[in-house]
Formats: structure tokens, C-alpha cells, sequence
């Protein structure tokens, strides 16, 4: 029988998850400028040029958020989801190509020529999401959840995270995997299945991070961050100042100190200089607001009565929270240094455009909460 599509289109939009994230977004802006202007001119750029270069990404990631949103609905997105994963598959492995794939510190996370970059592993984290509510959502109604149901989805997300951690970014490769399991979780697979997963996945999580040397080091420091205060452990004592010297209320906008001694402080770190500069008051300002994208995120997905809605905006809100979490339990010492970015807030094109298509993508979702697809 032929497919069909019945919708009730709501023409408002979740004002609460559009304003929080645009004020997100202008807080990353205002920091981006305050951290990176004294690393720019030591490094011979114009003090602004970070912040400048991050705003025309930003404009880029609002007109794709606008195109997302304004769609009539997110259906369209279903067929899409098994061609952007192989495209995916392909540029995480174009990150070691001749000449468009671009190194930095060791690192080969990027792809494009000259100043024109891009992080395929952002792109990663939408494709997993897509490609499993665009899966499940079609085996759930039908409750043809069984070994090819596990098997399939995770042979493309171990593809994934494989190749993200190869180059090395083992911190996107951990927020991949619980993007992908939180999302089998939700679908109902059998807990012994998952548990099986779970304990796998650890254990080779594990592995990897003592088996280079960055890394065993990384966890030295996260053990014993005094033994070595200006080699290894120099960046998380820096951040764990920082955020001891803003106190309730900060320093004041502009006045931290400690940017001028992180390494690229307006990226991984950049929440250490929030914490100096605004206190106490002001991180939880940002933690708050992250958490009601989250929030949102969850409470779109719980109301939607579509499979594929659901899941899409349980995967973006998994994303978000994750990463987030991630971000600043790194930053305030409870983890090891993972090279995960602050949503909305550190600097990053790729991640900005990226996150801004997810809250258009969650904005569409929530004008289309009657959605459903009759087979």
C-alpha cells in the first residue's frame, strides 16, 4: 500500500529553544573576541580576525537553520540519510588525502584547501543521528527489532568512530558512540544486547587511550595534575585557576588573566575564561541555557508522535548535552583533556554551522509535532 503522509502543521515555533540558542551563540561571539585578541596579534593577526571569520560561519549556520526550519517538514530528510552517510564515511577518510586533507598539531582533522576548512567528524555526529531514526524509525512500528537491528547500525557507527579516532580525536569518536547507543536505547533493543555493547565499547575505549603516548600522558595529568605544572599538566592548571579566580561574580568582562596563558584559549578551554571573567553567576547562566537546548531538544522529541521526528530530536539533544558535558567536566578537572568544543560557545566553524542546522532541523520538528507516516 502506498505511503502516506498525514500533517498538521503548527505555524509558531518553539520560541524558548530560538532564543536560547541565539543567545548562546552571541555569547560565544563576545568570548571568542575577548580570548583570542591578545593570542591573535602575538601570532601577527588582526585582534579581531577569530571572532570575524567565526561570525561569517555563524551567518552561514543561521541561513541554514532559516532553510531547515522553514521547510514545510522534516520528511524530506529521511532519504537523505544512507547518501550523506557514505559521503561522511568518505571525507572522515579524505582527512589523510594529498593536499585537501589539512593537518594541525598532529592532528589530521580537516578537509579543504587553504583557509577554507572544515571538520568532517561535526558532519559525522548529524549522519549518525540521521541514519539511525532514519533505520529504526522504520523497524519500530513493525517491531522488527532483532540482530539485524543491532548489527547493521553498528557496523556504520564502529566505521565512524574508527576513522574519527584515527585521526586521533578520540573525544569525538566517545561522543559518536554515545550519540548511536543512547539512540538504541531508546528504541527498545534488548538491555543484554546493549549491556554487551557498552562493556565492548569501554574496554576499547580503554585500550586506545593508553596505547599512545599523548594520551597515557593525558591521563597522567588527569590523576596527578601538580606533578608537572609547565609540561603536560600546564593547560588543565591554567583552566583550574581560572575558574577559581572568578568567584561568584568574575573579574569582569575582559579582565581574566589566564587567556593570555592557555594555549588557544578561545576553543576547547574557552569556558575557564567564562568562569574567570563572569563567576559563578555567569557560567551557570551558559550551563543553564545549554541545558534548556537540551531540555527542548528532549521535550520536542517526547511530543512528536512521528518515529523518525522522535528519534532525530532525541539524537540532537544527545548531541548537545554530551558534548557539553564533556566539555566542562574536562575543563573543571573531572576528566582528562578530550579536545571536545563547548556548543554554541568555543570557536569552530564546522561545529557552529553544524549545531545550527540541528536546532533548524529541531525548530521544524517542533512546528510538525502531528506528523505521521501511514504505510
Amino acid at each position: 500500500m502506498a505511503s502516506a503522509v498525514q500533517r498538521k502543521i503548527n505555524t509558531g515555533y518553539d520560541s524558548i529553544l530560538l532564543i536560547s540558542t541565539l543567545l548562546l551563540v552571541g555569547i560565544g561571539l563576545v568570548f571568542i573576541f575577548d580570548a583570542s585578541y591578545a593570542f591573535n596579534l602575538s601570532t601577527g593577526l588582526a585582534g579581531y580576525a577569530s571572532m570575524l571569520k567565526q561570525l561569517g560561519w555563524v551567518i552561514i549556520g543561521l541561513i541554514c537553520m532559516l532553510f531547515f526550519m522553514m521547510r514545510s517538514d522534516y520528511t524530506f530528510l529521511r532519504n537523505s540519510a544512507w547518501p550523506l552517510l557514505y559521503i561522511t564515511l568518505f571525507m572522515l577518510a579524505a582527512v589523510w588525502f594529498p593536499i585537501i586533507g589539512q593537518g594541525h598539531k598532529g592532528a589530521s582533522r580537516w578537509i579543504g584547501i587553504g583557509s577554507v576548512q572544515f571538520q568532517p567528524s561535526e558532519i559525522a555526529k548529524l549522519a549518525i543521528i540521521l541514519n539511525f531514526a532514519a533505520y529504526y524509525s522504520r523497524t519500530l512500528p513493525k517491531n522488527r527489532i532483532a540482530a539485524k537491528g543491532l548489527c547493521i547500525p553498528l557496523i556504520c557507527l564502529v566505521a565512524c568512530c574508527f576513522l574519527v579516532e584515527r585521526e586521533p580525536d578520540l573525544g569525538t569518536a566517545i561522543i559518536l558512540f554515545v550519540i548511536g547507543y543512547c539512540l538504541m536505547i531508546f528504541t527498545g533493543i534488548h538491555v543484554k544486547k546493549l549491556s554487551l555493547v557498552l562493556i565492548t565499547a569501554c574496554v576499547g575505549f580503554g585500550l586506545l587511550s593508553f596505547a599512545f603516548g599523548h594520551r597515557s600522558g593525558r591521563l597522567e595529568t588527569f590523576f596527578n595534575p601538580q606533578k608537572d605544572t609547565t609540561g603536560k599538566g600546564y593547560q588543565m592548571n591554567r583552566s583550574l585557576l581560572a575558574i577559581g579566580s572568578g568567584k561568584m561574580y568574575g573579574v569582569g568582562l575582559g579582565a581574566g588573566r589566564e587567556k593570555y596563558y592557555l594555549p588557544e584559549p578561545y576553543t576547547d578551554f574557552i569556558f575557564a575564561t567564562v568562569a574567570e571573567e563572569t563567576g559563578l553567576c555567569g557560567s551557570l547562566f551558559v550551563v543553564t541555557l545549554l541545558f534548556v537546548v537540551s531540555w527542548r531538544a528532549f521535550s520536542i522529541s517526547g511530543s512528536t508522535r512521528d518515529p523518525f521526528g522522535r528519534l532525530l530530536a532525541s539524537g540532537i539533544g544527545v548531541m548537545i548535552s554530551s558534548q557539553a558535558l564533556l566539555n566542562m567536566l574536562v575543563v573543571t578537572g573531572m576528566l582528562p583533556a578530550t579536545g571536545v568544543p563547548l556548543p554554541f560557545i568555543s570557536y569552530g566553524g564546522s561545529s557552529i554551522v553544524t549545531l545550527l542546522i540541528s536546532v533548524g532541523v529541531l525548530l521544524n520538528i517542533a512546528r510538525n509535532p502531528n506528523l505521521s507516516r501511514l504505510s
